[in-house]
């Protein structure tokens, strides 16, 4: 490890004595220290770098827009309440370094969704979710797979959501959990009228395309760059062509981050 390029929520309480605990240890280590927002700059080789977060799940999001770019792992220190992404305690920062120094890590590589509408392009870490811009209308949604029509959702939208997503708004819209370097992508109703109208798994080299039937509809990734699509515009979503790399520790994997945060399996009459 020869560099760290860091990315940090300023209104999180906290951040910047995290920050501090990292400098520390890198000048320890004989390790640089960057802001990420130098990466658009930087010209030297990136070989040995990586990105760490220091926020919630939201910054651990926008920072992991420039370690996709730039081809680098990521990992976030939680500063936030959820951890979910971003599930490093801020306590356990300087021994996680030293596991990362010592190599005592793997990368986990996760598929990303990506759409280009009217010449800009969306790419979704989490999810790709179309809805009505007006929030109190349900939006009709034509879903294709391949080319091939699948179903026409009436609902308060459509998710579709990458395995690292199907524990965020896909969840909280009734879709299953997805361990995250499974190939496949989910399609999710929101609210949907018809009891019948389920999440529906396909594999992650499916072309998906959503057309609204409605107007004023809207499309964003992760709950950024919100843009506006016409009636019966075809928006195709396809699996991208770069993946995220995950800084993990084998002391802590899904069950238990799904355990300490969504209290999974726990029967509350115990």
């Amino acid at each position: 490890m020869k560099r760290i390029f860091y990315f940090i929520n300023k209104n999180k309480k906290g951040c910047f004595e995290a920050v501090d605990v990292l400098k520390r240890w890198c000048n320890k280590n004989g390790v640089e220290t960057y802001p990420i927002e130098t990466l658009k700059i930087f010209k030297g080789n990136l070989k040995n770098s990586l990105v760490i977060s220091f926020g919630g799940d939201g910054t651990m999001l926008s920072a992991a827009k420039f370690a996709i770019t730039h081809s680098l792992p990521i990992m976030g220190v939680n500063l936030g309440s959820l951890g979910f992404l971003s599930n490093i305690r801020e306590s356990e920062l300087e021994s996680r370094l030293d596991m990362v120094k010592n190599k005592k890590f793997f990368l986990q590589s996760c598929n990303l969704l990506s759409t280009k509408v009217n010449g800009r392009e969306l790419i979704g870490l989490n999810d790709i979710v179309m809805k009505s811009q007006d929030i109190h209308r349900m939006i009709k949604i034509r879903v294709l797979l391949d080319g091939k029509e699948i179903s026409t959702i009436s609902a308060d939208g459509v998710i579709i959501s990458t395995p690292l997503g199907s524990t965020a708004y896909s969840l909280a819209s009734g879709g299953p959990i997805v361990y995250p370097d499974i190939d496949a992508f989910l399609i999710t109703p929101i609210c949907p009228h018809l009891l019948v109208q389920r999440p529906i798994l396909v594999k992650s080299s499916s072309k998906i395309t959503l057309v609204p039937i409605s107007k004023n509809a809207i499309i964003f990734a992760d709950s950024q760059k919100v843009l506006k699509v016409a009636e019966n515009q075809k928006v195709v979503l396809t699996n991208y062509s770069k993946k995220i790399k995950l800084i993990k520790f084998k002391d802590f994997d899904l069950f238990d981050i799904l355990k300490e945060k969504f209290h999974l399996g726990k029967d509350p009459r115990i």
